[in-house]
């Protein structure tokens, strides 16, 4: 038998070890204890490292204890060796680690249980949750890296000296408003409300992330993120609502599709509460993101570039907050491409004028052309 969570500990501290296990479980978290889940204790050798090899996280507590037990310091260098994410719960606040662990943990995130294990129980399985997930989605979080690493722009939006298009407005469909460092969008009843970040780069490839809270208005009601054209309205939302659900749709020669939904997800926030929002566009496939949770992913090449904005269903009000935007702006691209002609490495540039032509064969004609004005040729 093997879980998401293998759970390291000494055995004086087993009473911890199953407080932990039961508030894992109820939260939907599997998890192994040997205590538990080992019926013939004869064959704890070839149980236990088939249980490290098969977990997505190695969750070991820290006390005096454990730090005697020669069992749990062989449980940690197996895990270590398969390279298994590792997560410290050090059951004393405060306590030093010795260097021979200091020196495998001390820049692992780990969780003290202060002011007691109970308290910290809620971040243990979200952070177990976290990491697993980041095991379970490989692919995507490095598709989400992938895109951060060739990024040609990285912007805060900071509400209070630049919204990159968003603004203070007041129309028949509602207000948004700058307030203390968030942006906050009201839509009357009856209607839908958005605004476009338009002040950016045209963008291919991204990630755009932001804090949302659904303050008033009705729960079933969608809002987030849109990606795309504002004009002619061909683009992408990424929504949430305020019972817990997601939803991805597309808006696409006036005509809607609907390429996901979900009703509930039990690590999104109910109305009131913030959740962290984040949309990746890693070549041709989205992948939304909540809570630092993967959610879904869609291939999809319709919405070929365009800008980021921020949308609300009808009759809701709703907080932006610590929004980012990252991402690879065609205009730098053709100026990158035109810098390696100007080199004398034409592949190199081939390679880029092919990529602008993917994302956007309009851009890759006109903006081919603003790019020699500015050039020196």
């Amino acid at each position: 038998m093997s879980g998401d969570v293998f759970i390291g500990y000494s055995r004086k501290d087993l009473g911890h070890a199953e407080t932990i296990q039961a508030h894992l479980r109820s939260a939907g978290i599997s998890c192994f204890l040997d205590k538990t889940d080992i019926e013939d204790y004869a064959k704890w050798t070839n149980v236990v490292p088939a249980a490290i090899r098969d977990c997505q996280v190695y969750l070991v507590l820290i006390s005096d204890n454990s730090l005697a037990s020669e069992w749990v310091g062989n449980e940690l260098a197996f895990a270590t060796k398969y390279r298994k994410p590792r997560l410290p719960v050090i059951l004393t606040p405060g306590m030093k680690l010795p260097d021979e662990l200091d020196i495998q943990l001390g820049t692992i995130q780990h969780i003290e249980a202060d002011p007691s294990l109970e308290a910290v129980l809620p971040r243990i399985a979200a952070a177990t949750a976290q990491i697993g997930d980041r095991q379970k989605h490989e692919k995507e979080w490095t598709a989400r890296g992938d895109v951060l690493n060739r990024k040609t722009y990285n912007n805060r939006i900071d509400c209070a000296i630049n919204g990159y298009g968003l603004a203070n407005f007041t129309s028949s469909n509602g207000t948004g408003r700058f307030d203390d460092g968030s942006y906050v969008l009201t839509s009357v009843p009856g209607e839908y409300l958005g605004a476009h970040m338009e002040h950016l780069p045209v963008t291919s490839e991204f990630v755009v992330e932001a804090n949302l809270r659904h303050c008033t208005g009705p729960v079933d009601q969608w809002f987030g993120i849109e990606f795309g054209q504002p004009f002619p309205g061909n683009y992408c939302q990424f929504l949430l609502n305020g019972s817990g659900g997601a939803h991805i749709a597309k808006h696409l020669n006036l005509k809607w599709s609907q390429l996901f939904t979900r009703a509930s997800l039990s690590f999104v926030h109910s109305s009131g509460h913030v959740n962290h929002l984040a949309v990746v566009r890693h070549e041709n496939t989205f992948h939304l993101f909540v809570n630092e949770r993967h959610v879904a992913s869609i291939e999809d090449f319709d919405i070929l570039a365009g800008t980021p904005g921020v949308m609300v269903g009808q009759g809701i009000s709703v907080e932006f907050a610590d929004m980012r935007v990252a991402g690879v702006g065609l205009e730098a691209r053709c100026d990158e491409a035109l810098k390696l002609w100007r080199e004398k490495k034409p592949e190199k540039a081939k390679e880029i004028l092919d990529y602008l032509a993917r994302y956007d064969p309009g851009f890759h004609a006109y903006g081919l052309i603003g790019a020699l004005r500015r050039s020196r040729f």
